[in-house]
């Protein structure tokens, strides 16, 4: 009767992931992952061919992580799109070893294009969606036009924070993210849309 496994595939991804969390992807090698596990690396590679195949599991639980920091910021946020800038911040203080794998690991692909890598994220269309709705744009060119100032604004602050360089508090997110807004936002005009979009909305529900 064959022996049964040590641990199950889905325990060695769930370890692999914990390690990346408190010690970066760098290190996450099959020794140190045996070690993690009390085992020897044979559990792994009864699963995975090398650790590439196992560190795109990892990757795939990061990406999941920085989509719940994304859905909270929207949430959370009487402005969806910019609650999208807060939660990536957050998913940088939060999970520092994550955000750097994410987005700070090296890169054999090169972009002509910064919308092209955007796009990149499963995300990119939600947010742009995000933009158009609580910013009231109607132009998707626009809205990705906005999505790129505030994208680089976000990484910036985003890496300063994972790297430890710089821990903005709350006060500070909120004015930088204000004002990079009002770069592409006449916010004056802004409340009046809205305020008229409101009435409108309350003169269909009474008719």
């Amino acid at each position: 009767m064959p022996q049964k496994p040590k641990f199950t595939k889905e325990e060695i991804v769930e370890e692999a992931f914990n390690y990346v969390r408190k010690n970066s992807i760098n290190s996450l090698t099959a020794r140190n992952l045996g070690k993690a596990l009390n085992s020897s690396t044979k559990p792994i590679f009864g699963y995975f061919n090398s650790m590439e195949e196992l560190k795109t599991e990892v990757y795939k639980k990061a990406y999941e992580v920085y989509t719940q920091h994304i859905n909270n910021g929207m949430k959370t946020d009487e402005r969806e799109f910019r609650g999208v800038g807060k939660g990536i911040i957050y998913f940088a203080k939060d999970e520092p070893f994550l955000f750097q794998m994410l987005f700070m690991t090296s890169s054999d692909r090169q972009y002509s294009n910064i919308i092209d890598l955007m796009k990149q994220d499963q995300n990119y269309s939600r947010i742009i969606n995000s933009i158009k709705t609580s910013l009231l744009v109607e132009d998707d060119k626009y809205a990705a036009e906005i999505y790129r100032g505030m994208w680089v604004l976000v990484h910036g602050i985003a890496t300063m924070t994972a790297t430890g360089v710089y821990q903005f508090n709350e006060e500070e997110i909120d004015t930088i993210l204000n004002r990079g807004l009002r770069g592409y936002i006449d916010f004056d005009e802004l409340m009046k849309k809205i305020a008229k979009k409101r009435k409108e909305e309350e003169n269909g529900r009474n008719n």
